[in-house]
């Protein structure tokens, strides 16, 4: 009872109790506050840990020394006129009743402010996780239902002495690739993921790890005046062995009958039940699809005088082939890149493109390529949402592997603010498409207009480990890390960033949040001199960061003025300042971006695979 006494009197148990609680609050302080800075779990436990064993010295302290006016001193040291024990109590009692109420004011703020915020993140964490799982999932699961059933057509080499002459066995090889494509029971990868081997020193059994297929058709064309000999060989990849093989010596006439027969062949060899008639080729005369190979060739190498070159070789095979359908929507394609490239004006390049697709659409109305150019130029131009949406379905009714089918799927699932059903129409292309670039970069943006940064930045890597020198990349990393709230980060990035407009906007808005106003006003003032006319979206996306709506709206409107706005996002996280605006409703329609009418559209996109995708 007498040591009880003692350590009343000399404050122990007031001190081990101030000590505690302060401990316990600070605890918990430091368990909310790291890991919004990052720090990882293993320090929380070190500070909990930390301040435990400090209460031994502290108790130990508060038996030995005594606080008197004239500082600590040892208790056995301090005569009974200078102890002020009670009065040290009652300022421990202070203490104690002031971290109290700390404490009690921490509890109520953790547990109606922060805590519904940590649960909101960790809803928003865990859904993310989740859609990722999901998108994940669903790839593997077309890719299963498939089986041993997928191929990659790998480009026949030429084996003419003409080295001129790979238009041909390119174009053959393309030809076959499409022949099977139309084989709904077959996975078949694309061209563009494909055709990124050519020439290139890769095993079979790496090349089909990369493509994630299970066999490889692989051959040679050689070509010489009307005589053609094609060899094709079918591979089983993981074996790297030749399960067929076959020579064909015929005239140029029958390169048709030979496709149809390779198809055949291949559908032979791996088994595969096929619901309705074998596909096969569209016959045309023989020289006039001489001609389209070789237009084709020429207008994918985008070199502006061989694109003039392409026009006049498909209208060459369009005199001979008149219905030639393939013809005319390449041609129309041909068009649409001379636009692109500024060869010839706009509205003429347009209408040009425009009347060369609706021809191709005239002698069939189900091709899917033409279809699906109808479809942009509906959604693009005449902002006929509803018109686009038929017209997708209706060529991946057709072809419901037709990558850019699928893409023009997904742009409109995200025109009409279905973004989340776009990722996953996206992450389906890429299974038939895995080296595209084009397609990695829609998914990684619909991430981002997500605002699932860690995923958008992740799709962005991987993009700029298919094409490093990729324009627009950097920028929207590093849009996604400024955000997300690291300017430092955002800056490093688009210091990286080629396209020399977006850099100077992305570099302007760095530097404004991280006080460099001087290298702020000259990004800016730079890239309003020479870049208006051309990136007022990016202008108004500064003047937003800097808090001045009116001169935002003001460069938005000149954007809609200039044409510049067609692929203009709502769900941009740059612009979200401005939706409680009534200015904003009044910009979306001015762009057909009116939620309520887009809620309206009908479009279904259940027939994109045999497997459920949408759920």
């Amino acid at each position: 009872m007498n040591f009880f006494n003692e350590l009343r009197r000399r404050n122990v148990l007031r001190v081990a109790t101030a000590y505690s609680l302060m401990a316990w609050l600070l605890i918990q302080v430091v368990d909310t506050i790291f890991p919004a800075f990052g720090f990882s779990a293993s320090l929380v436990r070190h500070a909990t840990i930390i301040a435990v064993i400090g209460l031994v010295p502290v108790v130990i302290l508060a038996w030995v020394f005594e606080l008197t006016p004239e500082g600590l001193k040892k208790d056995s040291g301090v005569t009974p006129q200078y102890k002020v024990t009670g009065k040290t109590a009652k300022t421990l009692d202070r203490v104690i009743i002031i971290v109290l109420a700390l404490a009690v004011t921490y509890f109520g703020v953790d547990k109606f402010v922060l805590m519904p915020a940590r649960e909101a993140a960790l809803t928003d964490v865990v859904a993310n996780q989740i859609d990722e799982a999901r998108e994940t999932g669903r790839s593997e699961a077309f890719i299963e239902s498939y089986g041993d059933n997928s191929i990659a057509v790998l480009p026949f080499v030429n084996m003419s002495s003409d080295p001129e002459q790979d238009y041909f066995s390119d174009g053959i090889s393309e030809e076959l690739l499409n022949l099977l494509a139309q084989i709904s029971e077959l996975r078949v990868i694309s061209r563009s993921s494909t055709f990124a081997f050519k020439d290139k020193d890769i095993n079979i059994v790496e090349l089909a790890e990369k493509l994630n297929v299970a066999h490889v058709l692989e051959g040679s064309v050689r070509k010489s005046g009307n005589q053609i000999r094609i060899t094709a060989q079918l591979i089983e990849a993981a074996t790297d062995t030749h399960l067929w093989s076959e020579t064909y010596d015929r005239k140029l006439d029958n390169v048709f009958a030979i496709q149809d027969e390779i198809a055949n062949a291949v559908v032979r060899q791996l088994k595969l039940k096929i619901l309705g008639n074998s596909p096969t080729a569209n016959k045309v005369n023989s020289q006039a699809y001489e001609l389209f190979l070789k237009a084709r060739h020429l207008t994918r190498s985008g070199d502006p005088e061989k694109l003039e070159e392409a026009t006049k070789i498909f209208k060459q095979a369009i005199d001979i082939e008149e219905n030639f359908v393939e013809a005319w929507d390449w041609l129309s394609i041909n068009y649409g890149k001379q636009v692109v490239m500024g060869i010839i004006p706009p509205d003429e390049g347009s209408t040009l493109e425009r009347l060369a697709n609706k021809r191709a659409l005239q002698i069939n109305p189900d091709y899917s390529p033409a279809l699906t150019s109808q479809a942009w130029f509906s959604m693009i131009y005449e902002k006929d949402f509803q018109a686009a949406a038929t017209q997708i379905e209706r060529a991946l009714k057709r072809a419901p592997s037709n990558v850019s089918s699928l893409g023009m799927a997904a742009l409109l699932l995200h025109k009409l603010g279905r973004t989340s059903e776009a990722v996953l129409v996206n992450q389906h292309a890429i299974t038939i498409d895995p080296l595209s670039t084009s397609i990695r970069h829609n998914t990684s943006m619909m991430l981002f207009y997500l605002r699932r940064w860690e995923e958008a930045i992740a799709s962005y890597n991987v993009l700029l480990r298919l094409s490093p020198d990729h324009t627009g990349t950097h920028f929207f990393i590093g849009l996604a890390q400024y955000y997300r709230g690291e300017p430092e980060l955002a800056l490093a990035a688009f210091e990286k960033e080629r396209r020399e407009s977006v850099a100077l906007a992305g570099k302007a808005m760095a530097y404004h949040v991280l006080k460099e106003q001087s290298l702020h006003q000259q990004a800016f003032q730079e890239l309003i001199d020479r870049w208006g006319d051309t990136s007022p979206i990016a202008i108004a996306r500064v003047y937003l960061e800097k808090g001045m709506h009116d001169k935002a709206f003001e460069w938005l409107n000149k954007a809609v003025e200039l044409k510049k706005a067609n692929h203009f996002s709502p769900l941009d996280p740059g612009f979200s300042a401005m939706h409680d605006d009534p200015r904003w409703l009044d910009f979306l329609s001015s762009i057909n971006q009116n939620t309520e009418e887009l809620e309206e559209i009908k479009f279904n996109v259940s027939l994109l695979s045999n497997v459920a995708m949408i759920q």
